[in-house]
């Protein structure tokens, strides 16, 4: 049987999924006509099998058959799980020299306590004794009971200090042994100790093996192509905010990054990237269908009712909704490819790598904003539209102004030419406080069928800063769907006169604040219900 001759195929391109990513290695090999047989190692062991594929790209030949070979092999590892490693074994070892150390500082600490009470107990009883013989205390009594006092308290404190600093060292050496476990479960180690050099570890290796057929002797480029597991990404943003400190010629920089987790066991060196959210796994099914049960039951003679919290849900600029958890990448609905900026290196460590995407630069409209009812603060609000042909995904976002990193957010799903918003934190120098007030239900007239019961939202809002500033406050008033309930705004009792709520009970007041100065903004109205109504 003809040798495999060992060939070099580099990875030379990946297409990353949410739970998969798909592998192309290319390289050129030089044949001598008939049959030729391969092997290319360092290939990852989780490949799927079925997956495998490799063909001639030029030169006249074909691919006759292509297999990959498992094999578990012993390799000593100095990439960065093993540097971790040592890292932690040393801090390790460290960890335990200081706490013996400590531990006889304690042990000292301890015995000069015990040696000042002695002493203190001593002094005391000869004094007692001198007492009964009618002898008066000398001079130096005092001082010295004061010198033992001080000293057994100095004693004690430095055993505390100790016994506190040595539970810590305790707590530190439990965490670096379990993160020493879990980190050995990874990578496989050997009980071998800690020894000097590089740890031993066993991994699973595959080898593809490749039958070429050439009829003439010829240069030809081999592509060997398959998936893996163990990969994913997920996008993830960062927002820098320009400019705008007066509220005019604020630019937002927008740029979307490929956060890529990859353990496939081969490493991705200087490849071309590509994020992909289709999602072939899937399949297609049809929807099941139910039985929808129509049942007749009898008018109630009471209308009840209660109070409840509803989100206001919107696409794109106001959307305010975002799960807790992102299951999966939201794309629209429209499968996406987006290939990264540069060729980038991906090592298989189960590590995030951020690799650039995209960015964006965009004139934003900065607004003062304040919800009271839901804090405090006063936010800087920035509305910008998205160029381009490119969505943003959802996903989280880093935002940065000039003094630096000053929080995370999330966006949902953007489309090209879509008008968003990002919001980058309190504003220090706006204050807002809020309070609420409401009288008892009183019926309206001797025989009156309707219960009234007033409502009084005040507002004060305070601007410690030098500069005259202006904001938008929202309040809101419940909304009635029966119409034996009614909501009204009282204009004589509600800042603007004129101001209305609108559909989602949404009131919006623009507050003018002078330097150092206050404003109160009052919202007054009132909820009555029909004597049919019970509840709420």
């Amino acid at each position: 049987m003809t040798e495999r001759r060992p060939v070099s195929l580099p990875v030379s391109s990946v297409t990353v999924l949410e739970d998969r990513a798909h592998v192309v290695r290319r390289g050129r090999v030089r044949l001598q006509g008939g049959l030729a047989r391969f092997a290319v190692p360092g290939d990852a062991p989780v490949l799927a099998d079925k997956t495998l594929a490799a063909r001639a790209v030029a030169g006249g030949a074909r691919v006759t058959d292509v297999r990959a070979v498992r094999s578990v092999v012993e390799v000593a590892d100095d990439g960065p799980t093993a540097r971790l490693g040592r890292e932690l074994d040393a801090r390790y070892d460290a960890l335990g020299r200081e706490l013996e150390a400590l531990s006889a500082d304690e042990r000292l600490a301890t015995a000069a306590r015990a040696s000042h009470e002695r002493l203190l107990a001593l002094t005391l009883g000869e004094l007692a004794v001198d007492s009964a013989w009618g002898r008066a205390p000398s001079d130096e009594a005092a001082p010295a009971l004061a010198e033992l006092r001080a000293g057994r308290t100095a004693a004690i404190l430095c055993a505390l200090e100790l016994g506190a600093r040595r539970a810590e060292l305790v707590a530190e050496r439990d965490r670096l042994r379990e993160r020493l476990s879990r980190l050995r479960a990874v990578g496989g180690e050997r009980a071998r100790g800690r020894g000097e050099g590089a740890p031993l570890f066993e991994r699973e290796a595959a080898t593809l093996e490749l039958d070429v057929h050439a009829d003439a002797a010829a240069e030809i480029e081999l592509e060997v192509s398959y998936l893996v597991p163990g990969a994913c990404w997920r996008p993830y943003h960062g927002a820098e905010l320009v400019g705008g400190s007066d509220g005019r010629g604020a630019k937002v920089v927008f740029r979307t990054d490929g956060c890529v987790w990859q353990h496939t066991g081969e490493d991705w060196p200087d490849v071309e990237l590509v994020f992909s959210t289709e999602r072939a796994s899937l399949g297609i099914e049809p929807p099941e269908l139910t039985s929808d049960v129509l049942r007749v039951e009898r008018r109630r003679e009471a209308i009840e009712i209660e109070r409840r919290q509803e989100v206001v849900e919107t696409t794109g600029l106001g959307a305010a909704a975002f799960a807790s958890e992102l299951p999966g990448i939201d794309d629209g609905g429209a499968p996406l490819r987006l290939g990264a900026r540069a060729r980038t290196s991906v090592p298989s460590d189960g590590r995030p790598h951020r690799v650039p995407i995209a960015e964006l630069v965009t004139a934003a409209e900065l607004e003062q904003v304040a919800v009271p009812e839901l804090s405090p603060c006063v936010f800087t609000k920035s509305v910008q539209a998205l160029g381009g042909t490119v969505p943003i995904l959802a996903g989280p976002v880093d935002l940065v102004r000039e003094s630096g990193f000053v929080g995370r957010t999330r966006v949902l799903f953007v489309a090209p030419g879509e008008r968003f918003v990002l919001g980058w934190g309190p504003d220090p120098e706006l204050r807002v406080k809020r309070s609420v007030r409401e009288t008892p239900p009183r019926a309206e007239g001797v025989l009156g069928a309707w219960r009234t019961r007033e409502h009084e939202v005040e507002l004060r809002l305070s601007n410690l800063g030098p500069t005259p500033r202006r904001l938008r406050v929202t309040e809101r008033v419940p909304v009635s769907e029966l119409e034996k309930v009614k909501v009204e705004l009282d204009p004589s009792r509600t800042s603007g006169g004129g101001t209305q709520a609108d559909a989602d009970g949404f009131v919006h007041f623009v507050v003018e604040l002078a330097p150092f100065g206050r404003e109160k903004v009052t919202l007054g109205y009132a909820v009555s219900t029909h004597e049919d109504v019970v509840g709420g």
